[in-house]
């Protein structure tokens, strides 16, 4: 597909991945955010892009990310809940 820079913003618990020229998706970028409400964990993500794919780029996105999404919350320690 092509290659990405990615930067990591610590204090945002935020990735953000930055496709480069040769990217098929170029030019885009995709933020992604560990979001804290209450006592839930989001992951939030947010894209913009001027690609030559956009539908193609909409349609994926969701399998892709929820994947990554779901990767991600395994390795997040988790205490259960006291009530």
């Amino acid at each position: 597909m092509g290659d990405v820079r990615t930067f990591r913003y610590d204090d945002s618990f935020t990735i953000a991945n930055i496709t480069v020229a040769n990217h098929v998706l170029s030019q885009g970028a995709v933020w992604r955010s560990v979001v804290l409400a209450g006592d839930d964990i989001y992951i939030r993500t947010l894209g913009h892009g001027v690609g030559v794919a956009p539908d193609t780029n909409n349609f994926f996105a969701p399998f892709i990310w929820d994947s990554v999404d779901h990767g991600a919350m395994k390795n997040i320690p988790m205490t259960p809940r006291r009530r």
